[in-house]
Formats: structure tokens, sequence, C-alpha cells
């Protein structure tokens, strides 16, 4: 696994695994022939994968709940926005925050690309990247994940 520095910032990372099991084999064991992904460290910028995990949410659910959403619009917010904000908790954010300010280390984030390296799937820690941003953390780490 090719050694990546720790980037300057607020938050502690643990940028050797994700704590999702099936990304974190192809990851510890990066020579096997039998992982399902071809890993890649990459740190990005934190207003980026912010959007990025709300397109991949919104394509996702936008196929059971599309129709229910679009009965917002009338109330000011698009359909993403409410899908976006339906998993947004304040009270994990803060935990997240108390967490930043003690030391806490967090696992790098996940995202999963198919074989011609188009984002595939994959769209966890919502809060986290909310929380991070308001803290100020400019860049997260990112396995990118290439099924193989």
């Amino acid at each position: 696994m090719p050694k990546l520095s720790q980037k300057k910032g607020i938050v502690k990372w643990n940028t050797k695994e994700t704590g999702i099991p099936m990304f974190d084999e192809s990851i510890k064991d990066q020579e096997s022939i039998h992982r399902k992904f071809n890993p890649k460290l990459e740190w990005v910028d934190t207003d980026k994968f912010l959007k990025l995990q709300k397109d991949i949410l919104w394509d996702y659910a936008s196929k059971g709940l599309k129709d229910q959403a679009y009965n917002l619009k009338d109330h000011g917010e698009s359909p993403k926005d409410f899908n976006w904000r339906l998993g947004i908790e304040e009270s994990s954010q803060e935990r997240i925050k108390k967490g930043i300010k003690t030391g806490s280390k967090f696992n790098a984030f996940a995202v999963v690309y198919d074989k011609k390296g188009e984002v595939e799937d994959f769209q966890e820690g919502r809060n986290r990247i909310i929380a991070f941003k308001q803290v100020g953390q400019k860049k997260v780490p990112v396995w990118k994940m290439k099924r193989r």
C-alpha cells in the first residue's frame, strides 16, 4: 500500500480503512487475486465530496422517492435536497464534532466505481462530511474502490 502523508487539518484520520469490511479487505490485501476492488486513496475537497455524496444518493433513491419528493416543490425545497435531508441528524453531527475536539480518529470515506471508472454506488457518512465542513476541514480521504 502506498504511504500517503497525513494531510494537515483539523480532523485526525485513519486512512488505512473505511470501517466497511467489503472495502477494507481489498485495502488491506491489495495483492490478493481474490479482492473485489482495486483501491486508490485520494484526498478530495470537502465541498466536492459533499456534492458527490448527494448525487450518488439521489441517483440511487430517485427511483423510489422521486414522486414523493416532487410534492415538496411547493415548499421551496428541491427533491434532491429533500432526499438528502432525510438522513441528516444534528445530534450525530454534534457527536462527531465533539470527537474531533477530543482527538478521535475517523475512518476514510469510500466510493465505488465500475470497471470503466464511472461512479457506481455507495454513499455513507453524510453527517460526518457535514460536521467536517462545519469545523473547517478542507479535504477528506476517500478510497476510490474500482470494481475488478
